[in-house]
């Protein structure tokens, strides 16, 4: 009965998997490539895997507060409800168990302000946010991910899937995109640490084991010290192959 409906849900898992289906098998029938986004369900990564297996081109994203809510990303962590939901036991441990057929990992990211958060008539169900960089970079040190999988779900595999020109590597002729971590770094992310506009985390919730110290675009430090350094004008329009 858990995927039919979890209470207080306006999207139960059922419908996730019913669309997961539909989308598969319209993409086969057409002979189109397909991409199933915020897929968060032990159902749905089956039938990914075993599309993937008869060869059919399709692919899948996750997202940090469905596959790693062990991390306690969870409904508790923001303000709001999000989607797709906080997975389930199951669902995250299928997850897990079929990273392989995992293309992109995700951050979802919906910047909404707490005034927007509560008022109901605006968005009567808001995303969270989160920071989503060290919480996966906690679960590499917790030797849950490979730091090889890492770079295949957030750097190599979006850049090839989307066909991103000079980016998702560190090589000759790539764009020198570079995140300089401390792998040793024990804190808790506040609401003071998040250089977003919605302040939609509860102080003390997330407790991370590595940090970003430094990040490089395209060979210039645009972020040091906690603070955006770049100026503005720095970011460029990313355009496919």
């Amino acid at each position: 009965m858990h995927y039919f409906a979890r209470q207080g849900q306006h999207r139960p898992p059922l419908c996730a998997a019913l669309e997961a289906a539909r989308a598969i098998w319209m993409a086969q029938s057409v002979q189109s490539p397909d991409h199933i986004c915020n897929l968060s369900t032990g159902p749905e990564i089956q039938m990914v895997k075993e599309a993937k297996e008869r060869g059919e081109p399709v692919t899948c994203e996750v997202t940090p507060h469905t596959c790693f809510s062990h991390l306690k990303l969870s409904s508790t962590w923001g303000i709001g409800v999000h989607y797709p939901a906080t997975a389930q036991c199951e669902d995250v441990a299928a997850l897990w168990d079929n990273l392989k057929y995992v293309d992109v990992i995700t951050s979802d990211h919906s910047p909404h302000t707490l005034e927007e958060k509560n008022s109901p008539s605006r968005f009567p169900r808001c995303a969270r946010s989160g920071d989503h960089a060290a919480a996966l970079l906690t679960t590499v040190r917790q030797q849950l991910l490979s730091l090889a999988d890492l770079v295949r779900l957030t750097a190599t595999g979006p850049a090839k899937l989307f066909g991103l020109e000079r980016k998702g590597r560190l090589a000759p002729g790539y764009d020198a995109d570079i995140v300089l971590v401390n792998p040793e770094a024990q804190w808790t992310i506040s609401n003071k640490d998040l250089l977003t506009r919605c302040g939609g985390r509860r102080s003390g919730v997330g407790a991370c084991g590595a940090r970003s110290k430094q990040v490089y675009l395209r060979g210039q430090l645009v972020y040091a010290g906690g603070k955006v350094v770049a100026k503005p004008g720095t970011g460029r329009q990313v355009r496919q192959i």
